[in-house]
């Protein structure tokens, strides 16, 4: 009973503070969509681009805000330890995403990191159905995980 007037407390006070409050996926969730991506790579970003949508600019602000921001990466393949896709030691990868608005109470994984150009990162990818060649994130927010030079 003390835990469930605990818990009725903290959602009273996160609500009456307006705290954003959003729920994270738990570490066996992120382990389960690196060990399912369908490439595991080192690689070398050399570019990253963001856009915003045409219609952004058209929208009120507080629309505006909410739009995804898209972000295509270049990089250069270091090393593959599994690939099931065509990806190759030194080769070119292509690699695109957006970041969504998250409401409030938003549950699931997290926002994929923006890579920054010139650092190195092991990254879990998927090849994406729609377009040959290029590739979308696999392990929601652990996606790119920083490698120590």
């Amino acid at each position: 009973m003390k835990y469930v007037n605990l818990l009725f407390v903290s959602c009273l006070l996160g609500g009456m503070t307006g705290l954003n409050l959003q729920a994270e996926l738990p570490p066996s969730a992120y382990e389960s969509l690196k060990e399912n991506a369908a490439v595991k790579a080192t690689i070398l970003v050399t570019k990253v681009a963001t856009s915003l949508p045409p219609t952004a600019a058209t929208l009120p602000l507080e629309k505006a805000t909410q739009q995804p921001i898209n972000i295509d990466v270049t990089a250069r393949v270091i090393s593959v330890e599994r690939g099931k896709s065509k990806v190759e030691t030194d080769g070119k990868i292509q690699i695109s995403y957006s970041h969504e608005y998250r409401p409030p109470g938003f549950v699931g994984p997290g926002l994929v990191p923006v890579v920054l150009p010139g650092k190195v990162y092991e990254a879990y990818l998927d090849a994406d159905a729609a377009t040959p060649g290029l590739f979308v994130p696999a392990a929601g927010a652990q996606t790119f995980e920083p490698v120590e030079e």
